[in-house]
């Protein structure tokens, strides 16, 4: 009956769950801009205070790796590392973009089952990170950035399957279509998500490197040097 904490920090909403057995216990968000370094740990303490567990209780952490923000996806990935370093218990990096397919499923649970999910992170302009998985939850197309443009689209129109588009991204799809042409399904990055697979990854023994793991940015930070001033 493992009691894993789950951290989402992805994107703007900062969420923190914690599974106790089979199932999410505890849930705890935000939707507040740049709240992450603010709120993660106060979420940490009142779930586990809710759930009357210490963190000595916890069997493992799960952490969504990326891709995202940067700096969410940094104080995420430590916050989890320093818990699971503390009390020498294992650590769980769940792909983003498959826990947001994930919620596609766990909201939708009779899709067709050729059902493609095209789970989206809005990126800049008209660019999303993005990544194609089946309703077994295994990928079909690997992360990559990929402009929402006539020559996506239309690649998408040839698909054979039943087509679904879900995270902060697919409105961007929304946005080129034709009305009605395209399913897009309203899933945001939460720790409720990635409850199912932090409990089968903790079965499996699938778990990332506690000192080596970092997050998944996909592309690397832009980071620029201000001006000098005269």
């Amino acid at each position: 009956m493992p009691n894993i904490l789950l951290i989402e920090t992805a994107t703007d909403i900062c969420s923190v769950g914690l599974t106790i057995g089979e199932s999410l216990s505890v849930l705890r968000e935000s939707t507040k801009p740049n709240s992450h370094a603010a709120l993660t740990t106060i979420y940490i303490e009142e779930c586990l205070k809710e759930a009357e567990l210490q963190t000595g209780d916890l069997d493992a952490v799960a952490v969504s790796l990326g891709p995202g923000s940067y700096t969410g996806l940094r104080i995420g990935l430590s916050t989890a590392k320093g818990l699971c370093y503390a009390q020498s218990i294992p650590l769980i990096g769940i792909p983003t973009l498959k826990s947001l397919a994930a919620g596609v499923l766990m909201n939708h649970p009779n899709l067709e089952p050729d059902t493609h999910i095209h789970a989206m992170i809005d990126a800049r302009r008209m660019e999303v990170y993005t990544a194609c998985y089946g309703t077994n939850l295994v990928e079909i197309h690997e992360t990559q950035a990929l402009i929402i443009d006539e020559t996506a689209l239309g690649a998408w129109r040839k698909e054979k399957n039943h087509t679904i588009f879900c995270g902060n991204g697919a409105f961007k799809v929304n946005a080129h279509e034709n009305e009605g042409e395209f399913h897009t399904i309203d899933v945001t990055c939460s720790a409720a998500n990635m409850a199912k697979i932090a409990i089968k990854s903790l079965k499996n023994n699938d778990l990332i490197n506690l000192a080596y793991s970092v997050p998944f940015y996909y592309k690397s930070p832009n980071i620029t040097t201000p001006k000098k001033r005269l």
